[in-house]
């Protein structure tokens, strides 16, 4: 069966109280007094007896484990009982043995505890990994995207030969507007204003049908033109429409792309988010260990102190002689806790930064 400290507090008072009687009392009195080491109500008849029960019940692992104070009772009536041996003492110590290997079997215990910091590094590989998947989403294709831009790419197309036509037409309207603006000058309404400008050589039917041949040619001249005109107007009227649908599909698409792009920020915002909750919850965690920890510490510390007294102890009882003094140092002696039952590493470790950039401006923070 393991052993283990029990009744750390009880043996504490009961050794605090040896040190305090002891002071108090010759030397003599605390080998041979019946109530030495100020164990009153813990002394056994026959600490022998007891001896090896405790021995027997250390066989046992259904058995409860001696206690520090258990172990004190008995070594404070064998120091009294002349029937003692040396093996006597030495059980004892094998059990004192014990539970020292339990102590640091249990610091060792905790210790491990605090050092693993293997949720922390869960947090860590899962924000990882969710921010590589995250930037893959936002560089992935965006089908809705590259619909809409190759719907704008055939809009534009239409609309740049719009433009061309438009420029062809226009050039066309400047000539055959030209024609009519160089043909009207010469009106024959003019006869009606200034006949006497007129040079005409003929008779006068001859001068009505020159008029009427004018009138004719620049009629056709004037419909030429609005034709061209309207023409032009037209195309231009439809240009100017597809320019405005060609800008919106355009807008549409953008939004399309900030979308594609505010998904891969928005998903390492999310990540991080998620790491940070991962992180405290495992700070959480840790500071409640190293709490429990330094609490078990002290507790480990004192049951520590405590079996060095009871092997100090069992030292005076068998020693052979020159227990008097042997026993006025063990009292005065001060027993230093070993470096290895101190905990260490009881800060977390350093948090990496998780980072949600680049943020595109279309998005937001």
């Amino acid at each position: 069966m393991q052993l283990n400290c029990a009744s750390v507090l009880a043996a504490l008072v009961a050794l605090s109280s040896v040190a305090d009687s002891a002071k108090s009392r010759s030397s003599k009195s605390i080998l041979n007094g019946r109530h030495a080491l100020g164990l009153e109500q813990v002394l056994v008849s026959h600490p022998q007896q007891a001896l090896m029960s405790l021995l027997r019940s250390s066989a046992d692992a259904s058995a409860p484990d001696p206690s520090i104070s258990s172990l004190a009772a008995i070594a404070a009536s064998l120091s009294q009982d002349a029937s003692t041996t040396p093996s006597s003492v030495q059980q004892i110590k094998s059990l004192v043995l014990g539970l020292e290997d339990g102590l640091i079997a249990e610091f060792n215990t905790t210790q491990s505890g605090i050092n693993n910091i293997s949720g922390f590094q869960h947090c860590i590989d899962t924000m990882n990994s969710a921010i590589s998947t995250c930037n893959n989403a936002g560089t992935g294709n965006n089908s809705a995207y590259e619909a809409c831009i190759a719907e704008w790419r055939q809009l534009n197309d239409y609309y740049t030969t719009c433009r061309a036509t438009e420029q062809e037409y226009n050039a066309t309207r400047v000539l055959i507007c030209n024609d009519y603006s160089n043909a009207s000058w010469q009106s024959p309404f003019n006869w009606h204003f200034c006949p006497a400008n007129d040079n005409f050589q003929g008779t006068y039917e001859q001068y009505l049908q020159r008029s009427v041949d004018r009138l004719y040619t620049l009629r056709s001249l004037r419909e030429n033109c609005t034709r061209a005109t309207d023409r032009w107007t037209n195309k231009t009227d439809m240009c100017d429409a597809t320019e405005i649908v060609l800008n919106e599909k355009w807008e549409n698409c953008s939004q399309l792309l900030n979308v594609s792009n505010c998904t891969g920020y928005n998903c390492r915002k999310t990540s991080c988010t998620s790491y940070d909750t991962c992180w405290s919850a495992q700070e959480g965690a840790f500071n409640a260990t190293v709490t429990m920890a330094y609490g078990l510490e002290k507790s480990l510390h004192a049951q520590w102190r405590a079996l060095q007294r009871i092997e100090c102890l069992l030292e005076v009882i068998d020693a052979s002689s020159n227990q008097t003094a042997m026993l006025e140092e063990c009292i005065a002696r001060r027993h230093v806790v070993p470096s290895y039952l101190n905990f260490t590493n009881t800060a977390p470790p350093a948090k990496p930064p998780c980072s949600s950039a680049p943020r595109p401006d279309a998005c937001p923070a």
